[in-house]
């Protein structure tokens, strides 16, 4: 049976920890899993703010690995942002 492919949408390095950390939380078998990265444009600012430009981000770089990868098991897109939160009263 041929390995389950799993497509990351970002080869940074904060990101690739982050989806190594995912696979083991997962409890996946790693030797089953061929680990595509591939750098794809988020096309919004280079440091998002808010949690609409984050996820307008991450959806951006998702319908990119649809269109990269059809016949992907998995597709992960991580978008990094930057929000604000009230400080504990």
């Amino acid at each position: 049976m041929a390995n389950s492919e799993l497509v990351l949408m970002s080869g940074g390095q904060m990101k690739m920890v982050a989806y190594e950390e995912g696979i083991r939380l997962a409890g996946l078998d790693r030797t089953k899993i061929d680990l595509i990265a591939e750098e794809a444009d988020s096309w919004i600012n280079d440091q998002p703010y808010g949690l609409a430009e984050g996820f307008r981000g991450a959806d951006n770089r998702m319908i990119q690995g649809v269109i990269d990868h059809p016949k992907a098991t998995l597709i992960l897109a991580i978008e990094n942002t930057v929000i604000e939160v009230e400080p504990p009263s």
